[in-house]
């Protein structure tokens, strides 16, 4: 299983702009007046972001800085606490340069959080008796043959295989098309055909036999629904799942037109995405849009479910498989849902100029959404949750630098990642005290890694500021690898609580 340094919520539980703008929004109920005071945690918030590590050298960081380090103009949060919707609120702008606030009731793109609502929906179709969980798919499909692959009759492709990646298909996600550009339909989609702009979906390992992230198992997913129902996704969805579950505002679908005042612009290092924002046809992968408090909604009514209480949205029965991790090597992900812990669970979202996170259990919720890809920035605010709120077992470590210097010397260090799934097959060898290189092969993708001891405690160098050419992702250090290649990791720690790190090509 994956460790990731992040806020795991769990039972004892991703341009130059004058972003000094604080609404006053609450609850995601409208404008503060003096009967509605913000809530303190609020503030507390915007001048207490934290790295995912404390030190001696650790001094809390405004919003609003970096919000303008990471060239993210608005931001997004809901809190749900003991039960209830704590608060709401909203900062920034909906787009970089224009005079409209970013609000509560401000619709994002929640990218990959559409897959745990697509999800619901499958299985309510499971309980109608529409779809079974563990059927083949394959004649129930009408617009679309499945390609032959490396599914066999006794291993067909299965909604729980589709809803728990474990389908062995392919295609991680999808970029979305720019507005006014010709939309693929679903088929020409998992065909990879024009005007398609991704490989087709195809079979390429044995159904379960490991687990395999694939956006395009949850297109699949949408057409098996909508061949199923006779409807479209976004219009059944709408009906049998989000508006019964209290999302009342957001929707699957496209809102490339949509004004300022309803929906964010999406942005990449501060600039607005080219067309503003993506066109999405691969709605269950991706498409929704929400805000932080319509998740909160739905945070509350799981909340209720989890207490045993069946929804007409939701049995608790499908929420306890969802929350299952599959039975499959290397699965880190239920049907729909990622567990964090024995009673946590949610999902990351990311799609062109929008990221966003949503985690909760029995009692808490945290969601940030924001209008700019920058994940380091959505765990720099949930530290601040964490802390406004009085959350110890969600607050950061805190080290010493006698501590770090002590899990030095007790062994040796490891590189630690999605290329050797986490575990600590690739030791560092020493160039000289605490300054380590590895060289290694990698093929090409995305990979997330850190430095780290081999009980993971002694040292976890995951959330150092990251180097030249990485990235944060859930505190982890990200890698865009374009082509196979052997890489050169090295890590300086001789300053233990400042460690400096680079990866670099080695090979042409």
């Amino acid at each position: 299983m994956r460790r990731r340094a992040r806020l795991a919520l769990r039972a004892g539980l991703t341009i130059g702009l004058t972003l000094g703008l604080s609404l006053g929004l609450t609850l995601g109920l409208g404008p503060a007046t003096a009967a509605t005071a913000p809530d303190p945690r609020i503030a507390a918030v915007e001048r207490g972001l934290l790295p995912g590590v404390l030190t001696e050298l650790t001094q809390p960081m405004r919003l609003a800085d970096r919000m303008r380090h990471h060239g993210v103009p608005g931001v997004s949060v809901a809190v749900v606490d003991g039960g209830r919707l704590a608060w709401a609120h909203a900062w920034g702008l909906a787009e970089a340069g224009k005079a409209v606030p970013m609000t509560p009731q401000t619709l994002l793109q929640a990218a990959s959080i559409s897959k745990p609502l697509a999800a619901f929906g499958a299985l309510k179709l499971v309980d109608q008796g529409r779809l079974t969980l563990d059927a083949d798919i394959a004649p129930l499909l009408r617009r679309w043959t499945l390609p032959p692959g490396a599914q066999t009759a006794e291993r067909p492709i299965t909604v729980r295989g589709l809803l728990g990646h474990t389908a062995g298909l392919t295609v991680h996600g999808f970029p979305g098309y720019v507005p006014g550009q010709p939309l693929p339909t679903l088929p020409q989609v998992l065909d990879g055909t024009p005007p398609a702009n991704t490989e087709p979906v195809r079979v390429k390992a044995l159904p379960g036999s490991e687990w395999r992230y694939s956006g395009g198992g949850y297109v699949l997913l949408q057409l098996l629904m909508e061949d199923v129902t006779g409807e479209t996704f976004d219009r059944w969805m709408a009906r049998e799942v989000l508006r019964p579950a209290g999302l009342r505002h957001s929707r699957f679908g496209r809102l490339p037109n949509a004004p300022l005042s309803q929906a964010a612009v999406g942005h990449m290092e501060g600039q607005p995405i080219e067309g503003r924002r993506a066109d999405k046809v691969e709605f269950a992968a991706g498409g929704l849009w929400t805000t932080p408090t319509e998740l909160a909604r739905l945070s509350l009514g799981l909340q209720r479910v989890m207490a045993g209480a069946d929804a007409p949205w939701l049995r608790a029965e499908r929420l306890a498989q969802a929350r299952q991790a599959q039975p499959v090597k290397g699965a880190r992900s239920g049907l729909g849902l990622m567990p964090h812990g024995p009673d946590a669970f949610g999902h990351d979202g990311r799609n062109a100029g929008f990221d966003s996170s949503w985690m909760m259990d029995g009692r808490r919720a945290v969601i940030v959404m924001i209008n700019g890809n920058a994940f380091g920035l959505i765990e720099e605010i949930q530290r601040a949750v964490a802390v406004a709120h009085g959350w110890h077992d969600l607050a950061p470590p805190s080290l010493t630098r006698a501590g770090v210097e002590a899990g030095f010397a007790a062994g040796p260090l490891f590189l630690r990642g999605s290329m050797n799934d986490w575990g600590t097959s690739q030791a560092m060898p020493a160039l000289a005290a605490r300054h380590h290189v590895l060289e290694i092969e990698l093929p090409a993708g995305r990979h997330e890694f850190k430095f780290a001891s081999a009980d993971w405690k002694a040292v976890d160098l995951g959330a150092a500021e990251a180097g030249p050419g990485l990235a944060f992702s859930g505190g982890n250090l990200v890698l865009e690898v374009p082509a196979p290649g052997r890489y050169r990791f090295e890590l300086d720690a001789r300053d233990a609580l400042q460690p400096r790190h680079r990866v670099e090509r080695i090979t042409p």
